[in-house]
C-alpha cells in the first residue's frame, strides 16, 4: 500500500508499507496481514514492511536491467529480527508477480547485550504471486 505525504518531522515524504503471512508445509508461522486495517497504528514506520529508497547498485536478481526498477525496504518480523527486502516486478507463468530477495538481517551488539533473535522466515528469493 501507498502512503502519500508522510511527514517524518523534518520533511514529507511517500512510502510503501505491507504486512504479510508466511507459512511452511502449508503451517502458518506469521501473519501480520490484519495490522493494514488497525486503525490504532498511527505511525507508518510501525508497519511490518516499509520503505522508499530506489535501488541502483548491483542487484541479486540475475536478469536485472536498468529497465526494470527495484526498491530496497525493511523488514520487521513479529520477533524483532529485522531485515532488507530487494523488491521488484517479476512475471511467472504469464501472470504478474513480485519477486522479492530477503537478506540476512545484520545486528551490531554492544558488549554484555544480548543477541537479536533469529528470523522466522529465511533469507532468500520469493515470488509473491495474488492468489
Amino acid at each position: 500500500m501507498k502512503k502519500i505525504m508522510v511527514n517524518t518531522g523534518n520533511y514529507f515524504e511517500d512510502l510503501l508499507i505491507g504486512e504479510f503471512q508466511y507459512k511452511e508445509n502449508n503451517i502458518e508461522l506469521v501473519n501480520t496481514l490484519p495490522n493494514l486495517t488497525d486503525s490504532t497504528i498511527t505511525n507508518v514506520f510501525k508497519y511490518s514492511i516499509n520503505g522508499n529508497y530506489f535501488m541502483t547498485n548491483t542487484s541479486p536478481f540475475e536478469d536485472y536491467t536498468t529497465e526494470t526498477f527495484r526498491m530496497n525496504l525493511d523488514m520487521g518480523e513479529p520477533n524483532g529480527c529485522v531485515s532488507n527486502l530487494d523488491v521488484r516486478e517479476a512475471t511467472v507463468n504469464g501472470q504478474q508477480a513480485i519477486q522479492i530477495f530477503k537478506r540476512g538481517f545484520l545486528m551490531t551488539l554492544e558488549p554484555g547485550e544480548p543477541a537479536s533473535p533469529e528470523p522466522i522466515i529465511p533469507a532468500g528469493f520469493y515470488f509473491l504471486i495474488k492468489e
